[in-house]
C-alpha cells in the first residue's frame, strides 16, 4: 500500500502509461488513509486559524484530484481503453458504474500500446 501511494504521487501529472489493478485499489486505500492523518494533523496543528485550513485543504484537494484523475487514465490505458473514457464517469447515474466495471477489469496482454 505504502508503495503505491508513493507511486501515486510520484507520477502526479504523468498520464502516459499504465496502472495495475493493484496499483489502482492500494494507492485508493492508501490515500484515504493518508488524508485522514493529514485531516487530523491539520486540525490540531492549525486548531482556530480556520483560513489557513481551508487554503491547505484546497491546494491537497486540487493535487488530489489531479493525482487521481492520472491513475484513472492510465488504469485505463491499461486495459487498453483511451484515457477520454474517463469522461463516462459524468454522465448521470450510470456513469460510474462504467468506471468501476473498468476500474475492476483485469490487464489486458495486449501489448504495450500505451507505455
Amino acid at each position: 500500500m505504502i508503495d503505491a501511494t508513493k507511486k501515486f504521487w510520484a507520477n502526479i501529472f504523468n498520464f502516459s502509461g499504465r496502472a495495475t489493478r493493484a496499483d489502482f485499489w492500494w494507492a485508493i486505500l492508501g490515500n484515504i488513509v493518508l488524508m485522514f492523518i493529514v485531516s487530523i494533523v491539520l486540525g490540531i496543528v492549525l486548531k482556530g486559524q480556520d483560513n489557513a485550513v481551508t487554503l491547505i485543504t484546497k491546494i491537497i484537494t486540487v493535487l488530489y484530484n489531479i493525482a487521481t484523475l492520472s491513475i484513472a487514465v492510465r488504469r485505463l490505458h491499461d486495459i487498453n481503453k483511451s484515457g477520454f473514457f474517463w469522461l463516462i464517469e459524468m454522465i448521470p447515474l450510470v456513469g460510474w458504474i462504467f468506471a468501476l466495471v473498468w476500474d475492476l477489469t483485469p490487464t489486458k496482454n495486449e501489448g504495450n500500446r500505451w507505455a
